[in-house]
């Protein structure tokens, strides 16, 4: 019902007094599923949130927070997401893992790697330890800027931390390697890729040739080959 009113037709009351008429019991837990729902309109879920924030505060918890932030990152209101990190702070709502991770994903699909390496810092320094899916989006992000300098250090503190990661990520870095010309890195990653996380050696060197041929590195790729 909620849904449907944030999503109404033409009608001369706003989405507000619209609220206010429906006969609905609200929790923390009905909030966030409306939000959720509301995902592909975030001008009406901010609205929503707004609203349910001025006739009950104890319903806007960490979790319907993470969900606003999450849709409003997804369209790409980044002002908007500064203001309710702004917000979390000044009422006492404290960031949760899910809060963080949220933040890297949305930034990291915009390709802001500076602020994406500060979030990354600044969830360290608040006492969060980073799991994998963070450390892989941190990976998707330095390589599609092409910066794989910085992506084979995060690669190295993974693996310290016994992390691995999957196929298509693992192919991600070494086409990234590849075009930056970090052939000494990318046979650090092969061998990994055989020895730790049991990818079949065939499969490896396939993906590696592919890498070399993308990046144009003909004389890599003919060893590759040679190898085989």
């Amino acid at each position: 019902m909620v849904t449907k009113t944030l999503r109404g037709g033409k009608s001369d009351m706003s989405i507000e007094e619209r609220l206010d008429d429906i006969d609905v019991e609200f929790d923390s837990n009905v909030v966030d599923l409306v939000l959720k729902r509301c995902f592909k309109v975030p001008d009406s879920a901010l609205r929503f949130f707004n609203w349910v924030k001025v006739k009950n505060t104890s319903f806007v918890t960490t979790s319907t927070y993470n969900t606003m932030i999450y849709i409003l990152g997804e369209a790409k209101k980044f002002e908007l997401v500064k203001g309710l990190l702004e917000e979390m702070g000044k009422k006492m709502c404290k960031k949760d893992i899910k809060t963080w991770t949220i933040l890297i994903s949305q930034y990291g699909k915009s390709n802001a790697v500076g602020k994406v390496l500060f979030l990354f810092e600044e969830m360290k320094k608040n006492g969060f330890e980073p799991d994998l899916t963070v450390y892989k989006v941190m990976l998707l992000t330095l390589c599609n800027s092409r910066k794989a300098d910085i992506a084979i250090e995060f690669y190295k503190e993974m693996m310290s931390k016994e992390m691995e990661l999957d196929t298509n990520s693992y192919k991600l870095l070494l086409n990234c390697l590849a075009r930056s010309g970090c052939i000494d890195d990318i046979h650090l990653i092969t061998d990994d890729m055989i020895n730790v996380s049991q990818i079949p050696e065939q499969d490896v060197y396939s993906f590696m040739l592919k890498s070399f041929c993308i990046s144009g590195r003909i004389r890599e790729a003919l060893e590759v080959i040679k190898d085989m």
